[in-house]
């Protein structure tokens, strides 16, 4: 297994909505070592993801036994209600005299609006649990460059030529699974550059979901000009695209 394959297998099990951002780290080891010592972190990554999987399944069978149990009860509860109410009523005031009333029903033992209401919120509380199981996400990706403490501001505008400049690059993830991020970053003439997967620094990386990195980056600054960092992602496949992510930092050199 190569690192791609094993970039495939974990996305496609994230897709099916297995947890394997413990996955991750591993996926980020194999990218900095080669021969055996790939081999053996990648069989991990695959051990890891057949774990994960077992775990997702018993999960969902679990939750589907409970949710199919509790439409059952509220079922039952909906048409027996009386029988059930009045054999609870029995039990804890069944000691108790009984004061002739007025012959009107009052109580949940006689009302059926009630009772389909306690019937509907059981209904809807299964229906929750459910969807807890499988959740939506609106996939994005994050780029950020922030400066030389790691936060925003401070940014270097103005330099003397020759000056060595260090700054941060923040990456994010909310694609909904893991990802193989590309982190390029040059100097052009102006922002609208066209996007490229190369400059003089380039960083490869994999977040799993809601995941997010901190880069390091540092430069000499010659000559006036913008600093351009993109974001690239590879997909499952290998084709690398552009993810439409961008930051610059206009720096006048005097």
């Amino acid at each position: 297994m190569d690192i791609l394959e094993a970039y495939r297998l974990v996305v496609e099990a994230a897709k099916r909505g297995v947890d394997v951002n413990s996955a991750v780290p591993l996926l980020n080891e194999a990218l900095n070592a080669t021969g055996p010592e790939r081999d053996r972190i990648l069989a991990q990554v695959a051990s890891l993801v057949a774990q994960a999987e077992a775990e997702k399944f018993w999960a969902t069978v679990t939750t589907v036994a409970v949710a199919v149990a509790a439409a059952a009860l509220a079922a039952l509860f909906l048409i027996y209600h009386r029988k059930i109410i009045g054999f609870l009523f029995l039990k804890i005031h069944g000691k108790r005299r009984v004061a002739k009333g007025a012959g009107k029903p009052k109580t949940l033992l006689f009302d059926e609006e009630v009772a389909a209401v306690v019937a509907a919120v059981a209904v809807v509380a299964v229906a929750l649990a459910v969807a807890l199981q499988f959740p939506r996400v609106e996939p994005f990706t994050a780029l950020g460059l922030l400066g030389p403490q790691g936060k925003i501001g401070d940014y270097p505008t103005n330099v003397t030529k020759g000056t060595r400049v260090s700054l941060y690059i923040y990456v994010y993830n909310h694609l909904g699974h893991p990802a193989w991020f590309r982190v390029a970053a040059r100097f052009v003439d102006s922002p609208n550059a066209t996007p490229t997967p190369q400059g003089f620094y380039v960083r490869e990386l994999f977040l799993g979901h809601n995941q997010s990195a901190l880069l390091p980056i540092s430069f000499t600054v010659n000559a006036t000009g913008v600093l351009k960092a993109e974001l690239w992602m590879y997909q499952p496949d290998g084709t690398l695209i552009y993810t439409n992510r961008s930051v610059h930092l206009w720096i006048r050199a005097r």
